[in-house]
């Protein structure tokens, strides 16, 4: 089944995908787990690309939330087989996530009694 995604060429959904915003982000994050469920990965993972470089640009590059996207970018290129193109985006995960735990940790030892 070829899913037509004529709609999505308005004007309006091209000024929502190309503004670096939240919701822009949201709309390339939505769009891309449609395209991931019917096994276009490689257009998934263009669209996830663009997400991260959005929250990066809108939240901050060391932002909680870029760890899920980095987990998806990561599983996209697995699935493409792009093994050599997923070591940046692990480091990145790696650090990112050691520091959102030691924060984790340093918030619970300050509020025990």
């Amino acid at each position: 089944m070829e899913l037509n995604f004529q709609v999505f060429s308005s004007e309006y959904f091209k000024l929502l995908m190309w503004k670096p915003c939240i919701l822009s982000g949201e709309a390339c994050n939505c769009l891309a787990s449609i395209l991931h469920s019917i096994g276009r990965f490689e257009e998934a993972l263009g669209l996830m690309k663009r997400v991260l470089a959005i929250q990066e640009r809108v939240i901050g590059p060391d932002s909680q939330e870029i760890i899920l996207t980095l987990e998806l970018i990561i599983m996209l290129l697995d699935r493409l087989g792009w093994i050599d193109d997923i070591e940046p985006h692990y480091l990145r995960l790696a650090t990112l996530s050691t520091a959102f735990r030691e924060d984790d940790m340093l918030d619970m030892s300050d509020s025990s009694p």
